[in-house]
């Protein structure tokens, strides 16, 4: 049964996407390929069921298997460094992509691109607090005039191989085409990321 169908089978109830893995040995990599085919997962998931919620499989692990745990795992136990948790592969980063800046209580918004390898995902809250997911699926960047009339969005964040959630300046809307590289996901948002208290520390 496809997603679509899915949808068409369950509606009108909500939908919660859990236990997203994959334990086949095949596909045991801590590779960024992998983590994309994931975010593009989350994008069917939340456009096409339009699932309320994506939860991802279990919590912190500490395995002997170092493949099994990035596959079960965003997070598993680093025994060489206190046994601090750490990433388990690049997955984290796909799934923070969309889960940073999209927080309960935000619904999902029609967002169209004509462009079939860029795939758009748009939330929003009652408090007009916005973010917007751009996943480039192609194997060249792609330029992107935004135009979502109310939304600021001066958070962005760039995830591809090289960059993990990283913040960075956000172009003005209507200013110069944003360029979102080949294979990267970037998060517009004006929503805050939750933080650590400044006086937290690991005991």
């Amino acid at each position: 049964m496809g997603l679509s169908a899915w949808h068409d089978r369950t509606a009108p109830k909500p939908f919660l996407a859990t236990e997203i893995c994959i334990n086949d040995k095949e596909h045991h990599s801590d590779g960024y390929l992998l983590a994309l085919a994931y975010g593009q997962t989350y994008h069917k998931l939340l456009t096409l069921t339009d699932a309320a919620w994506i939860g991802y499989c279990w919590t912190i692990l500490n395995v002997e298997q170092p493949s099994y745990g990035m596959t079960r795992s965003l997070f598993k136990i680093n025994r060489q460094n206190g046994f601090i948790p750490e990433p388990a592969s690049a997955q984290l980063r796909a799934y923070g992509a969309y889960s940073r800046h999209i927080r309960r209580g935000m619904a999902r918004i029609n967002a169209a691109s004509d462009d079939s390898n860029l795939l758009a995902s748009a939330f929003k809250d009652e408090n007009n607090r916005a973010t917007l997911v751009l996943l480039n699926r192609d194997v060249t960047a792609a330029k992107v005039q935004l135009h979502w009339t109310g939304a600021g969005l001066p958070i962005m964040e760039l995830t591809d191989p090289y960059h993990q959630n990283t913040v960075l300046d956000a172009p003005t809307q209507g200013a110069q085409p944003l360029v979102v590289p080949a294979g990267a996901i970037v998060t517009l948002s004006d929503v805050p990321l939750v933080s650590l208290p400044d006086d937290f520390q690991i005991p």
